[in-house]
């Protein structure tokens, strides 16, 4: 074996056993809880990458989960502990569908860098708040941005469900994007 091979292999086992731990304690518990492990697993599996449809569902569960821990792991590096990611993340997404519905004969392309554009910015005012709390009177951001994240989903909720609620429609929803024959 050579001598590079043993600090891949040990990067592999450190990055594994975490996840090899997590099994093992979720294994536990399903037994304790009467269920086969490997059958439960096996269905988490198939659930998740059983077919386009699912993957499909897992990815669109996943990005936002993978994009606010990406800003937080930002925020993290620079020395701030913004917990508010997810407060952003929902304005953002209000805003990108309100210009999604609002300008349907946009050419696609520009449509989607204006709504991304505006998402972005968005979320990013959302936080000067707490920015300026924090480095004129020394407030901690992470109580700050926790407690947006409650106004942001309230605010964003309440819009879904009133003012921007898709005619015809008993579920949370805004109108539809259209969708581009071209």
């Amino acid at each position: 074996m050579t001598p590079i091979a043993l600090p891949r292999f040990a990067n592999v086992i450190d990055a594994a056993a975490p996840f090899a731990l997590a099994l093992a304690i979720g294994a536990a518990v399903l037994l304790a809880a009467g269920f086969e492990p490997l059958g439960v697993y096996r269905l988490m599996i198939q659930e998740a990458f059983g077919g386009q449809r699912q993957i499909a569902a897992t990815l669109t569960a996943a990005t936002p989960l993978l994009l606010t821990g990406l800003a937080a792991a930002i925020a993290f590096r620079a020395g701030i502990f913004n917990v508010g990611a997810e407060g952003c993340f929902y304005l953002g997404g209000i805003v990108a569908a309100v210009i999604g519905f609002a300008a349907p004969t946009w050419p696609s392309f520009v449509l989607i860098l204006i709504a991304l554009a505006t998402a972005s910015l968005a979320g990013g005012l959302w936080l000067v708040g707490p920015g300026l709390l924090r480095a004129r009177l020394g407030v901690d951001e992470v109580v700050t941005t926790l407690m947006l994240n409650f106004i942001a989903i309230a605010l964003t909720s309440w819009l879904v469900n009133g003012p921007l609620l898709a005619r015809g429609s008993a579920n949370s929803a805004t109108p539809l994007i259209a969708k581009r024959t071209s």
